[in-house]
């Protein structure tokens, strides 16, 4: 890769946008990318031992990113993707598919394949084939110094926080669903003992207002939770003592906790 020395005036105005959008310019097209070398025929099995390395190596110094793309007449086979700083030793590493987004170590070399190495750190990028037969791979490859693509290259730590899924996930334990009327404005005890969800719902279809309280005795809108015809309410929080249910009129209720 080569550079050219870039003329600008002896002073340089920092706050003129115009001078730093050309500098930007200037810079961006002698680092932004090199022009693509294309691999001969790769067959076979190749190596990465050191000392008898055969597989095909991409000098990616000073390279942030490593696109390449495949051509292939090979009907079976692999290519690994193998990583090096001093050239000698190869260690397994991986690339993203662009066409799923997903990360891998090889890839079929009967298939052609579109990927980024992220290169960052590293001096070169070898491609070993395993058993490369019916034809031929042919890889090309482009550096950059943009950023690569971001991606998880292990599994996530051991844990139970969900991660990248949209939906309702399943409760550990036994969630119980139970209901019943209350009838007047003394508070009746609810008789559970929820230690990870409590969630109550008023399911008549008249007026009267359910009252939800952790105080026994006579219970109304201004000294209990109010959950109105047709609404449910899910505690924030555990409650620790015993429920108490009342009603400003006669109505059902359904109850479910775990």
């Amino acid at each position: 890769m080569s550079v050219t020395a870039l003329t600008f005036p002896a002073f340089v105005d920092t706050t003129s946008s115009e001078q730093l959008w050309q500098i930007f310019n200037a810079i961006q097209g002698q680092v932004g990318g090199q022009t693509p070398v294309v691999s001969g025929g790769i067959t076979g099995t190749t190596s990465v031992t050191p000392g008898s390395i055969t597989a095909y190596v991409v000098n990616v110094a000073g390279l942030s990113t490593l696109s390449f793309s495949t051509t292939t007449t090979a009907t079976g086979g692999t290519i690994g993707i193998y990583g090096s700083i001093d050239g000698i030793n190869y260690i397994s590493t991986s690339y993203v598919a662009l066409a799923s987004g997903n990360s891998a170590t090889s890839f079929s070399a009967a298939t052609p394949t579109i990927g980024q190495i992220n290169t960052v750190g590293l001096n070169y990028i070898a491609f070993k084939a395993t058993s490369v037969t019916g034809g031929s791979v042919i890889i090309t490859t482009v550096g950059s110094n943009a950023v690569s693509n971001v991606m998880l290259d292990n599994p996530l730590p051991t844990g139970t926080n969900v991660i990248g899924v949209v939906g309702t996930q399943a409760a550990n334990g036994t969630v119980t669903f139970s209901g019943g009327t209350a009838t007047s404005t003394t508070g009746v005890a609810l008789g559970v003992s929820p230690t990870k969800s409590l969630t109550i719902q008023n399911t008549s279809t008249g007026s009267a207002v359910l009252f939800v309280s952790t105080t026994s005795g006579t219970l109304t809108n201004v000294n209990s939770i109010n959950i109105g015809p047709g609404v449910g309410y899910q505690f924030p929080y555990i409650p620790t003592g015993t429920i108490y249910i009342g009603a400003s009129a006669s109505c059902t209720y359904s109850f479910w906790y775990a």
